[in-house]
């Protein structure tokens, strides 16, 4: 078909380029006879090439080898739908993280160097696995501050959706200076994750370390007898938990107390803190001494009490920083804080 057609346009176009050498218009503007006979022989050629090819449309090649050739190329019909592209929702990560509050020590926070602090977060469980006792704090990178290499995040479960106050024990630097240290979360299967919308983003403590001032002591030849309103260390106890939440008479407990220094002075111990299983009991059942506190830190205090003599529908435990007043406060009525608690026979 193709041969045949190229052959008979080789025909026709052999004609018209005789006729159109041999012919020119004797006048501008004159149309001669040859002028309407090589205008008759192209539309002849105009109606075959539509007939042999119909829809199809004519290209030429671009091979040098096919130059003269033609070849037919099939155009495919227009579409007027556009395109329905399915909607897709990708899954929430199993472990994963948001940072809250920094509940201890927030971004440049200053510390004495060489003394210890306890830093703590508040996190957020936004993935759909809940976290257990096998899950665990870490230490990932930066001026590590002798974090300890792992610290249990919970000693029971932390759902989707609720938070809980993540704390590690740390040493300033002995060198005044910024300095950051870097954690992640690390599940009971070995997955570490974070924050962040790849869950691998860490959260940080970071404090300014400065060196005490000795400016600030007392010799005879700057003592005076004018009382200072200066700087105060404020004690509070703001955190008291204990494990089982509900004890059982007879059956150990695990207690944890946090104190606190809300104040804007070193708390200069040592002093003591004291836990109480019951506001009336005479003894406490633990009892710690603190060396130091910095201002807007704290530490984090544990003990096992061998258990509760006796059960009780409601009683309110007992937690005292400072028992003996050792430390001066801007505020010494704030000490104590009680929790409501009752006890399984």
């Amino acid at each position: 078909m193709k041969k045949q057609l190229f052959l008979m346009m080789m025909l026709i176009f052999t004609v018209v380029l005789g006729l159109t050498a041999c012919n020119m218009p004797e006048k501008e503007g004159e149309v001669s006879d040859m002028d309407l006979m090589q205008t008759a022989a192209q539309e002849t050629v105009s109606a075959r090439l539509t007939e042999a090819v119909g829809d199809a449309v004519l290209t030429p090649s671009l091979t040098p080898e096919a130059d003269s050739t033609l070849t037919e190329t099939t155009v495919p019909p227009t579409s007027t739908t556009a395109p329905v592209f399915a909607a897709t929702q990708t899954p929430l990560p199993c472990n994963w993280v948001a940072f809250v509050d920094d509940v201890t020590y927030a971004d440049n926070t200053q510390v004495m160097t060489g003394t210890s602090f306890v830093k703590t977060w508040r996190l957020k469980n936004i993935g759909t696995c809940a976290w257990t006792s096998g899950y665990r704090l870490i230490f990932s990178h930066g001026d590590r501050m002798n974090a300890p290499n792992e610290v249990s995040i919970t000693g029971g479960t932390i759902s989707p959706g609720e938070t809980v106050d993540i704390s590690a024990s740390l040493v300033a630097p002995a060198s005044p200076g910024t300095y950051q240290g870097d954690f992640l979360l690390r599940s009971s299967d070995n997955v570490v994750f974070g924050l962040g919308g790849n869950a691998d983003k860490s959260f940080w403590v970071k404090v300014v370390a400065v060196a005490p001032n000795t400016a600030t002591s007392t010799s005879t030849a700057t003592a005076t007898s004018t009382p200072t309103t200066g700087p105060k260390a404020d004690l509070q106890i703001n955190l008291l938990e204990l494990n089982p939440v509900t004890p059982t008479k007879g059956n150990p407990v695990d207690v944890k107390v946090q104190v606190y220094n809300f104040g804007t002075a070193l708390a200069v111990g040592p002093f003591t803190v004291a836990w109480y299983p019951g506001e009336n009991y005479a003894t406490p059942g633990c009892t710690w001494n603190v060396d130091n506190v910095n201002p807007n830190g704290g530490r984090v205090l544990t003990c096992t009490y061998a258990g509760y003599p006796s059960p009780y529908a409601s009683i309110n435990t007992k937690a005292i920083a400072d028992t003996t007043n050792t430390v001066p406060e801007s505020d010494e009525g704030n000490n104590t804080m009680l929790v409501s608690i009752s006890v399984n026979p």
